[in-house]
């Protein structure tokens, strides 16, 4: 979705700052598809679950991008099985990534989308509604979901 929404962005005329955790070479291999399309474009590492780490990325996003009109959250965390086989440990860090980092990285993005009357979009993935199967599956296969 990240991808998608970057390219997306960027084929209508945006500079594009995108994050990753893990995925670095991911995370390459788009900026450089993005610059292809036009635009500046960078990624940034950032862990979305903590604090420091999130305030030094907007930080450097705004200083690189000159402020932002658009924040995509995006990054999510979520299992593949069952809903009761899943620990403690895996529902906090679900919830970290999926409720947390969307809180975190708002609130300190906030200043610069008012200063631009900025847009926030929050994006969700039915990857949970059915586990063990892929978003991509379950979009093919929605109408027979029973959740």
């Amino acid at each position: 979705m990240g991808r998608a929404s970057a390219l997306a962005l960027a084929k209508a005329g945006a500079d594009v700052a995108i994050t990753f955790q893990h995925s670095a070479r991911e995370a390459q291999r788009t900026v450089v598809d993005l610059a292809g399309i036009g635009v500046r474009a960078f990624a940034l590492h950032c862990d979305i679950t903590n604090e420091k780490s999130v305030r030094e990325t907007i930080k450097e996003a705004v200083k690189e991008l000159g402020g932002i009109d658009i924040l995509v959250n995006n990054a999510a965390k979520y299992e593949t099985v069952e809903f009761e086989n899943i620990t403690v440990k895996q529902w906090d860090a679900i919830f970290a990534s999926n409720t947390r980092g969307p809180y975190l990285v708002t609130r300190e993005a906030l200043k610069a989308l008012r200063e631009r009357q900025g847009k926030i979009i929050n994006m969700g993935s039915l990857a949970g509604c059915c586990p063990g199967r892929s978003t991509r599956t379950i979009a093919r296969r929605r109408r027979r979901c029973t959740c």
